[in-house]
C-alpha cells in the first residue's frame, strides 16, 4: 500500500437496534495490525486502500466485515448479540450455549495455558476456576496434584473428580497423561443439574476435556517449542553452624569429649547439605501438530515430547504423547469418528523423595572431617561414627516408574430421522505401569540390608460402550425442547505383582534387573480386581421463549462393588433459569445487557471404595504348629450386605449479570452439598472377632460461595487490557459418625519421637482437616518451681499453682495450658489448634496487549488456612544427635554451678523455646501451627506476534515468540518453603482426612522459560 493509494474512511457506529452510537468499537484492516476504535459518539476514522476488507467488532455486538470500495464515509450499523453468552459450552453427554445452560460451571480458556511451563494439567490449573481448589502432593516431576472440587465430599473414599476426555469417563491420571496443546475446551461441572447424568461417579465434579479436531481447508502444521531452567524458590531454612552445634551436643551429651569445647570449631568448615542435593535443572517442550480436512473430511494427528529434570539430584520427568482425531462424513446422515492416544512417561525419582533426602540434608552434621568418597560414600563425624552423606544417599538409590496408556475411541451418529439421531460409543483404556527401585549402600535402606530392591508391575483395562438417543422436535417457535437417553456399560479390570529382595552377593545398579540373586525375599504378593458398572440415563431440557428453561436429568447405576439389592441407585436433578435479560421491561436499562437467575438441586454418588468391600474375604496368616510356623489363611473381613452408595444431594442458586453490552460480566453462585450413608472404616462390636468394618455411616456438609468476574477494561483498538478474577468461600462441617461415635483421631508419625501422636481429628460439628493437640504455653521456667538447697544442689519443685506435666518436669521443659482446670496436663487437655480449609481462595488474571505485544499475569492466593509444619517439629526437638534449625541458638539454658556450689553459667532463661532435652513432653501443639495464607505470582507470559508481511514470502502463517515464568514470587507469612501443602503422599490412606502437612516436601521450582509457535 502505497500512500496514494491510501485514503481517510469515516463514519459513525450505531446500535442497530435503538441507533444509539456506540463507543469503544474495534476497526481494523483484515491481515494487519492497523486498526482504530470509535470514539464516544460513535465516530471513527481509519486510512485505507480500495480493496481493503475492514472488520468491526464489539463486545456484545454481532461482528461484522465491509470491503473498501469508492466511498469515503461508511455509517456501520452493529446488532447485539449476547457474544459469549451464545458460546457453545460441552456438557456431559451433550453441547449447550451458555446463555441457554441452567447449571453451574468455570469454563478454562485453553489459550491461558498454553505457554505456562507446565507438564500436567491439574498444575496449569491451579487457581484458574472458582471453586476449584488445587494443592500439591509433592512438586517432584510429574507429581501428581490432589483436587478438590467445592470441598471434599467423602472420609473413607476418594475426592478426586470424574474426567471425561471427548464424551468418554476415565478413572486413569489424566492430568500427566495428556497433552496441554491438544487441548481445546476445559469445562469444570460443578452443581448437581450438571453432574447428575454422571450418577455414581459425580458427587466430587467432573473436568470435561475436549480436545482439538482439523477443520476444513488448507493443511495447517504447527510447532510448539519451549526451553527454560528451574530452580529451587530460596527459601532454605537456615541450620545451626559446626560452633552452634557443638554447643547443643555439649548439652545433649555433656559427657562427650568430642564437643567440650564448641568453640574448637570456629574453623570448621560448614557443610551446606541442602544447598548440595539440588541444582538448577533444564525443562524443554517440543510439539508438533498437523490438521486439515475437506468437507467430508477432518483429522488432526499430533506428536510431543517433555523432558524434565528436578531441581532435586537424581529426579527426572519424560513424557512422549501421540494424539489421532478423525472425523468423517459419509452422505448426510453418517459420521463417524476415530479418537487414538498414546502416552509414555517415565518419572525418575520416588514421590517422596524430596520429602526424605531435603529433612536429612537439613539434620545433617554441619561438618564433614575424615571424609572419604564424600560424593559417593560416607563420611566418619569426629566421634568416629558413620553418618549419612545425604548426596550419596540420593545418588545410591534409584526409583523408575514406566506408565504406558492407551486410549482408542470410536463414535458413530446416524440421523434417523429429522430431528431423531443415534450414536454409538465405544472405547477403551489401557494402563501399563511398573515401577523399579534399587538402594545401595551407603544409603540408608541399601546399607542395612546390603542392597535392597523391588519390582512392582501392573496392568489396568477400562472398556466402555455408550449408547445414545437425541431427539430435538421441531416445535412453535416460542418453544424448543432437547432430550437425551443413552444405556452406557463399563468394565474395570486390574491386576498387580509385587516382589522385594535384599542382601545381594554382587552390589551394582543392576540388582533390580536380577532381583533373583537376592537371599532375602519377602514374600512374593499379587492381586486381581474386576468391576463393572451399568447405566440408564436421560436428560430433557425445555426453553420457553428463550426466557424460561428447565432441566430434567435421571441416572440409574447399577455397580457390583455393592452387595445384591444394593447395586442399583437412581440419581436425578431439576433445573430451572429464568433470563431476566428477555423481559421487554429491560430494555429499558440499556446499561444492563445480560440478567439471568437460576437455581437447581439434584443428587449424585461416590462409589470408589474396593471392587469386594461389600464381601467376606481372607487373607494370608502365620500360625504356630508343633513349634514351627506354618502359613494359613483366617477371615480379614467380614461381609456387609446393607453396604450401599454414598449419597450426595446438592442445591445451587446462582446468578450471571453483564453490564455495558457485557464489558463486565459477573457470575455467582451460592451452594449447600450434603453427603450421607458415609463409607468409614467404623468401630463395631468386639464380640464380632474385628475391631472395624467400612459401613455406610455419617454425614457432612459443604456450603460455600463462589464469584467470577470478567472485565474489558481498555480497548483503544492498539491496546487493551481485561482481567479475569474468581473468588470461592467453602465450609465444611462433620455432621454424623458411626453411632456412639462423636470423633476419631488421626496419627501422623514420621520418625520415633511422633510415634503414636495424634495430629488430626474427625469430630462431629468440625471441619475436615481439624488439627488436633495441646495449646503451647511456653515453657516452665524458674519461677515455676519452688526452689530448696544451694548451688549444683539445688532442688526444683513444681509450685501448686503450676499445672504439673504429662511426665515429671524440671526447669526448660515445654509446658501446655491446663484447659480443663484440673491441675494436670493430660490428655483431656487437647483441643482443635488448626483448621487447613482455607476462608476463601481464587485467582486473578491481567491481559495486556499492544499491537502485537501480549503480557499476561496471573496470581493465585490462598486465605485463613493453617499448616501444620512438621519440619519445625522434627528439626526443632533439640533431642539427638542431628542438627537443627538456627531458631533454637535461643532455647532455654540452665544455670551451671561446680562442685562448689560457685555459679559458673548464668545460662539464659528469657525465652519460650524449651531446653535441650526438655522435649520430654513434646507433643503436637498449636506451636507448629502456621498460617498458611499466601498469594503466589504464578504465572507470567510476555508474548510477540511477528507481523504478517515478514512471514508471507516464506510462506509461514504465523511465528509467536515468547517468554514466560512460573512461582515468579510468592507473598506469605509461612516460615517453611513452601506454603502450598496438601498433604505426605505416603499416606494414602488417610489423604483425604489429612490436609496441610508440611514435612519437607519435594521443593517449589521457579521455572523461567522461552518458546517459539511457528504455524505453516
Amino acid at each position: 500500500m502505497t500512500p496514494a493509494q491510501t485514503k481517510a474512511i469515516s463514519g459513525v457506529i450505531t446500535d442497530k437496534t435503538n441507533n444509539q452510537p456506540l463507543n469503544g468499537v474495534s476497526i481494523f484492516i483484515a491481515g494487519t495490525a492497523v486498526g482504530v476504535v470509535s470514539d464516544f459518539d460513535g465516530n471513527y476514522s481509519i486510512n485505507a486502500s480500495v480493496g481493503d476488507v475492514l472488520t468491526v467488532s464489539s463486545l456484545g455486538m454481532k461482528p461484522v466485515t465491509i470491503t473498501v470500495g469508492n466511498q469515503d464515509v461508511i455509517n456501520i450499523e452493529l446488532e447485539p448479540d449476547i457474544g459469549e453468552l451464545e458460546e457453545t459450552i460441552v456438557i456431559g453427554y451433550g453441547t449447550v450455549t451458555k446463555a441457554d445452560f441452567t447449571g453451574s460451571s468455570s469454563q478454562v480458556e485453553a489459550d491461558d495455558i498454553y505457554r505456562a511451563p507446565v507438564v500436567n494439567l491439574e498444575q496449569a490449573l491451579q487457581g484458574r476456576a472458582a471453586g476449584v481448589k488445587i494443592s500439591s502432593l509433592e512438586h517432584s516431576p510429574g507429581a501428581e496434584l490432589d483436587i478438590l472440587i467445592r470441598g471434599g465430599t467423602s472420609l473413607g473414599g476418594n475426592n478426586a473428580p470424574l474426567y471425561v476426555i471427548d464424551g468418554f469417563p476415565t478413572d486413569t491420571d489424566v492430568g500427566s497423561t495428556i497433552n496441554v496443546q491438544d487441548i481445546e475446551s476445559i469445562n469444570i461441572l460443578k452443581d448437581a443439574s450438571a453432574t447428575s447424568i454422571y450418577g455414581a461417579r459425580g458427587s466430587n465434579g467432573v473436568i470435561l476435556i475436549t480436545t482439538k479436531s482439523g477443520e476444513e481447508g488448507k493443511v495447517s502444521v504447527n510447532y510448539n517449542y519451549q526451553y527454560g531452567v528451574q530452580r529451587v524458590v530460596d527459601r532454605y531454612p537456615e541450620v545451626l553452624t559446626p560452633v552452634e552445634f557443638a554447643k547443643f551436643q555439649n548439652e545433649f551429651r555433656p559427657e562427650s569429649e568430642t564437643y567440650a569445647d564448641p568453640l574448637s570449631f570456629a574453623d570448621v568448615e560448614p557443610a551446606n547439605w541442602s544447598e548440595k542435593i539440588f541444582q538448577t535443572a533444564p525443562y524443554s517442550n517440543h510439539d508438533l501438530s498437523i490438521s486439515g480436512g475437506a468437507a467430508n473430511t477432518k483429522y488432526r494427528a499430533s506428536l510431543s515430547f517433555v523432558n524434565q529434570d528436578g531441581v532435586v539430584l537424581n529426579s527426572n520427568y519424560e513424557r512422549a504423547t501421540g494424539r489421532m482425531n478423525l472425523r468423517q462424513q459419509v452422505g448426510k446422515k453418517f459420521e463417524i469418528a476415530l479418537n487414538a492416544s498414546y502416552s509414555h512417561k517415565t518419572t525418575l525419582g520416588a514421590p517422596n523423595t524430596g520429602h526424605k533426602l531435603f529433612i536429612r540434608s537439613l539434620e545433617a552434621i554441619p561438618y564433614v572431617t575424615d571424609v572419604y568418597d564424600i560424593d559417593e560414600g560416607l563420611y566418619i563425624d569426629l566421634e568416629r561414627i558413620p553418618r549419612l552423606n545425604p548426596v550419596a544417599d540420593i545418588r545410591s538409590t534409584t526409583v523408575i516408574k514406566r506408565d504406558e496408556n492407551l486410549t482408542v475411541n470410536a463414535i458413530a451418529k446416524y440421523e434417523l430421522i429429522k430431528g431423531l439421531h443415534f450414536e454409538f460409543k465405544l472405547g477403551h483404556v489401557g494402563r501399563n505401569s511398573k515401577q523399579k527401585s534399587s538402594a545401595l549402600p551407603p544409603s540408608s535402606k541399601g546399607r542395612t540390608s546390603n542392597g535392597r530392591a523391588f519390582i512392582v508391575h501392573s496392568l489396568r483395562q477400562q472398556w466402555i460402550n455408550e449408547n445414545l438417543i437425541r431427539f430435538r422436535p421441531k416445535l412453535h417457535k416460542n418453544h424448543k425442547l432437547e432430550s437425551v437417553f443413552a444405556f452406557t456399560q463399563e468394565s474395570f479390570w486390574a491386576e498387580n505383582v509385587r516382589v522385594v529382595n535384599s542382601n545381594f552377593p554382587i552390589l551394582n545398579e543392576f540388582i533390580v534387573d536380577n532381583i533373583q540373586q537376592g537371599t532375602n525375599l519377602d514374600l512374593p504378593s499379587s492381586s486381581l480386581s474386576e468391576r463393572s458398572l451399568r447405566s440408564y440415563l436421560g436428560r430433557v431440557d425445555y426453553d420457553f421463549k428463550r426466557k424460561y428453561y428447565l432441566t430434567l436429568t435421571f441416572r440409574l447405576d447399577q455397580a457390583s462393588q455393592f452387595s445384591k439389592g444394593n447395586k442399583s441407585a437412581l440419581f436425578q436433578s431439576a433445573a430451572l433459569s429464568w433470563r431476566v435479560i428477555q423481559e421487554p421491561f429491560m430494555k429499558k436499562i440499556p446499561a444492563i445487557s445480560n440478567l439471568k437467575f437460576k437455581a437447581s438441586i439434584g443428587d449424585t454418588g461416590n462409589t470408589r471404595i474396593g471392587p469386594y468391600a461389600s464381601l467376606a474375604r481372607l487373607a494370608t496368616t502365620n500360625y504356630s504348629v508343633d513349634n514351627s510356623v506354618s502359613l494359613g489363611v483366617s477371615p480379614s473381613s467380614l461381609e456387609n450386605e446393607n453396604l450401599k452408595w454414598e449419597s450426595n444431594r446438592q442445591l445451587n442458586i446462582g446468578a450471571e449479570l453483564g453490564f455495558f453490552r457485557n464489558k463486565i460480566q459477573i457470575e455467582a453462585n451460592y451452594y449447600y452439598r450434603k453427603t450421607t450413608d458415609l463409607l468409614l472404616s467404623a468401630n463395631i462390636p468386639s464380640t464380632s472377632g474385628f475391631g472395624t468394618s467400612l459401613l455406610n455411616v455419617g454425614s457432612l456438609d459443604n456450603e460455600g460461595f463462589e464469584l467470577f468476574i470478567t472485565s474489558e477494561n481498555i480497548n483503544t483498538g492498539k491496546f487493551s487490557w481485561s482481567t479475569d478474577l474468581n473468588v470461592a468461600f467453602n465450609r465444611n462441617k462433620v455432621l454424623e459418625l458411626t453411632q456412639g461415635q462423636d470423633s476419631f483421631l488421626i496419627e501422623r508419625n514420621y520418625n520415633a519421637s511422633s510415634r503414636n501422636r495424634e495430629a488430626y481429628i474427625i469430630k462431629k460439628g468440625s471441619p475436615v482437616g481439624s488439627m488436633f493437640g495441646y495449646v503451647w504455653d511456653g515453657i516452665y521456667n524458674y519461677d515455676s518451681f519452688h526452689v530448696s538447697g544451694e548451688g549444683a544442689n539445688r532442688v526444683y519443685t513444681l509450685k501448686e499453682t503450676v499445672p504439673a506435666g504429662i511426665n515429671q518436669v524440671i526447669p526448660g521443659d515445654i509446658k501446655y495450658k491446663d484447659l480443663n482446670g484440673d491441675g494436670v496436663i493430660s490428655r483431656e487437655d487437647r483441643t482443635i489448634i488448626g483448621n487447613a480449609n482455607p476462608v476463601h481462595f481464587g485467582g486473578i488474571m491481567n491481559r495486556f496487549r499492544y499491537k502485537s505485544l501480549i503480557l499476561s499475569a496471573f496470581f493465585e492466593w490462598t486465605y485463613g488456612n493453617d499448616v501444620l509444619n512438621a519440619t519445625r517439629y522434627e528439626l526443632e526437638s533439640l533431642n539427638g544427635r542431628d542438627n537443627q534449625f538456627a531458631s533454637v541458638k535461643n532455647r532455654f539454658r540452665p544455670e551451671v554451678y561446680d562442685e562448689s556450689g560457685t555459679l559458673i553459667d548464668a545460662g539464659f532463661s528469657d525465652t519460650t523455646l524449651f531446653a535441650t532435652n526438655g522435649n520430654r513432653n513434646r507433643f503436637y501443639s498449636d506451636r507448629v501451627i502456621e498460617d498458611g495464607s499466601y498469594l503466589r505470582l504464578k504465572t507470567v507470559t510476555l508474548s510477540y506476534e511477528l507481523p504478517r508481511k515478514m512471514l508471507r514470502p516464506i510462506n509461514l502463517r504465523s511465528v509467536n515468540v515468547f517468554l514466560s515464568a512460573q512461582n515468579l514470587l510468592t507473598f506469605t507469612n509461612y516460615s517453611g518453603t513452601d506454603p502450598d501443602v496438601h498433604a505426605d503422599a505416603t499416606f494414602d490412606n488417610t489423604r483425604s482426612l489429612v490436609r496441610g502437612v508440611d514435612f519437607g516436601g519435594y521443593p517449589t521450582a521457579t521455572t523461567i522459560s522461552m518458546g517459539l509457535n511457528i504455524n505453516i
